[in-house]
């Protein structure tokens, strides 16, 4: 289901809280936005990726402790092919090929 050159994409990108309302980061937001990193060696588990995040802003740590952010939702861009089809009984109107990660977000949901 990941693609490898995709999923390695992911690897070290930096954890922000919440996403960032530019939408992604580049070199002059990042140093402001980043609250630690996606670690390395992630793989795939099911459905989902697996693998670990570094978290360095005490207040976001104490938000986790807390359950406040709870989730992880990647912000990402990729070539939207739309062309509808089904997959595992779930229907579909496009296809996302070529993923490359940019940001990991920790949010409420």
């Amino acid at each position: 289901m990941f693609h490898a050159d995709s999923l390695s994409t992911l690897e070290l990108v930096p954890l922000t809280d919440s996403h960032p309302p530019e939408g992604l980061l580049d070199s002059k937001t990042a140093i402001e936005r980043t609250v630690g990193h996606v670690g390395e060696r992630l793989r795939e588990d099911g459905d989902l990726v697996a693998g670990t995040v570094m978290v360095l802003d005490a207040d976001v740590i104490a938000r986790a402790r807390r359950g406040d952010r709870v989730e992880l939702s990647p912000g990402y861009e990729c070539d939207l092919e739309h062309v509808p089809g089904e997959w595992q009984g779930q229907r579909y109107d496009a296809v996302q090929r070529s993923i490359r990660y940019n940001h990991v977000a920790l949010v409420d949901r």
